[in-house]
């Protein structure tokens, strides 16, 4: 844990028919003094400031089951574990699961939910670099009665900016000094040397700026895996 580690942080949810996931992307600006693994902090962190809002737009088919954190990024390099003791770049902490407790992962919004890959899209906004480099985030379990013709209901979009104002916001240790702050990373910047060469991880974050739901329904495809923290 250092200032400017970066953390990739994804929120898992079980569908009726599988599993979904997305992913946001903090750098530490202030480290915690005695809880030993940021990962472990910044997924109680999240866990705490996002379990309500999120199970508020979530359709009551769907559950909001975990939030895994791991570093993608540390600052320095790190001994390596094992012999022979050489220095490498690897991450010198654990990869956290946080799992949201079992009766409250259940969503609050009345279902049944549309597939999993028609998604409330949040778009991330920054202004480090040109907007080309403005990200997103695509949140499965949309209530079917919370669709119109065209797009989301504004009832159900004023759920989705509640989530989408935490998301804006830092993310503070719930019992330690660390402090992590949602960024969005510049793909451009930090792959610019090319495959196989050192990525600029230290000049691509940009700090988010604002978070707007998108009220267009967004199309997402992904690849199906393993629930994470599943509850059924």
């Amino acid at each position: 844990m250092a200032i400017a580690d970066i953390f990739a942080a994804r929120l898992h949810f079980e569908t009726p028919s599988g599993k979904a996931s997305t992913g946001l992307y903090f750098r530490e600006s202030s480290t915690n003094a005695s809880i030993p693994f940021a990962t472990v902090d910044l997924a109680e962190s999240l866990i705490a400031t996002l379990t309500a809002p999120v199970r508020a737009m979530l359709s009551d088919d769907y559950y909001f089951t975990a939030i895994s954190v791991r570093k993608a990024h540390p600052t320095s390099a790190v001994a390596a574990l094992a012999p022979p003791n050489t220095v490498s770049n690897r991450s010198d902490e654990p990869y956290a699961i946080k799992t949201v407790d079992g009766p409250g992962q259940v969503g609050l919004a009345s279902g049944p939910g549309l597939p999993a890959n028609n998604t409330v899209q949040f778009d991330l906004e920054q202004s480090t670099f040109s907007l080309q480099s403005n990200g997103k985030m695509n949140f499965p379990g949309i209530p079917e009665v919370s669709t119109t013709i065209q797009g989301l209901d504004p009832a159900y979009v004023a759920l989705c900016d509640a989530v989408a104002a935490q998301l804006a916001l830092p993310q503070t240790s719930i019992s330690d000094g660390g402090v992590w702050d949602p960024v969005v990373i510049s793909a451009k910047v930090r792959d610019a040397l090319g495959v196989g060469n050192a990525k600029d991880w230290e000049t691509s974050p940009a700090i988010i700026t604002a978070v707007k739901t998108n009220p267009i329904i967004a199309i997402r495809r992904s690849r199906t895996t393993e629930v994470v923290g599943g509850a059924r």
